[in-house]
């Protein structure tokens, strides 16, 4: 019986493990469509993207910029079979698999993140430090993938690591994304005041938190593009945006209480607020 007790907790050991540990050696391997994925227990669960960190040294245009909200917001759910994620690409990974390695921040940043010119965690204001010895888990997919990154044919090419609360993994573009762990029960938090919610749109929004948090998107993206054309004094530009955008909500709240529609609508929203500026 003791020999069974030890098994089974070394077993539970390995599951609940921290994912920033000193001085782990690489372990696993992927596991077989259908197996259990290996993910661990703590990750599976919704998820909210928290911040978008890039690459603050490229001189190039990137698609996604720092807290880009049109990621900002959006729900990823870990299941042990399948990982969705609710950025624009719509990305999911199904029967994912994991091979872990333990790697200093530094080296993870530097050798994996490719068309990147930062070379450490600072380069993309990630609060983890160079030398930080990180428990990675490469995911890799019968079909899909988990970064959003790579491709069925890249295997293990999205990496996932823990510090502290959050998860980080590897983004379209070169971007780092932060994930916090959504707390059930969590309430709608749009960008007005639900108790002053009149139209049926409105108690939409303030019903589901996933709707609220595109709704809290579009604020602030909607906001930003403001004050850019104020700061470059395009007043026209200016009052043609405001213009544009009660044009929009009308087309929204068309979608009444359809939560696709009104996710569709604030999508393509999202994208049109979000194009390329000339600052």
């Amino acid at each position: 019986m003791a020999t069974v007790y030890l098994a089974m907790r070394s077993y539970l050991y390995s599951m609940l493990s921290v994912l920033v540990a000193p001085g782990c050696q690489a372990e696993s391997t992927p596991a077989p469509p259908g197996s259990d994925s290996g993910l661990p227990a703590q990750w599976l669960g919704d998820w909210q993207i928290s911040s978008v960190h890039v690459d603050g040294e490229t001189s190039r245009r990137l698609h996604y910029q720092h807290d880009d909200p049109r990621l900002v917001g959006r729900r990823v759910q870990v299941r042990p079979t399948e990982i969705t994620f609710g950025t624009p690409e719509h990305d999911r990974c199904r029967e994912p698999s994991v091979r872990r390695e333990t790697l200093e921040a530094q080296a993870l940043i530097a050798s994996n993140l490719p068309g990147s010119t930062a070379r450490s965690p600072a380069g993309f204001g990630l609060p983890v430090p160079d030398s930080a010895r990180l428990n990675v888990a490469w995911i890799s997919c019968s079909a899909g993938s988990a970064g959003p990154e790579g491709t069925p044919a890249a295997a293990a090419s999205d990496w996932w690591f823990q510090a502290g609360a959050k998860l980080y993994l590897r983004g379209y573009d070169g971007t780092i994304l932060a994930l916090s762990s959504v707390r059930e029960g969590a309430r709608a938090q749009p960008s007005f005041d639900c108790a002053k919610a009149q139209s049926p749109t409105e108690q939409a929004l303030c019903g589901s938190p996933e709707l609220a948090a595109y709704d809290q998107s579009i604020a602030t993206a909607f906001a930003s593009r403001l004050q850019f054309l104020a700061e470059i004094e395009d007043r026209e530009g200016a009052e043609k945006l405001r213009v544009a955008q009660r044009a929009w909500r009308k087309t929204r709240d068309a979608c009444g209480t359809r939560s696709d529609c009104l996710t569709r609508e604030m999508e393509a929203r999202l994208e049109v607020l979000a194009e390329p500026r000339d600052d």
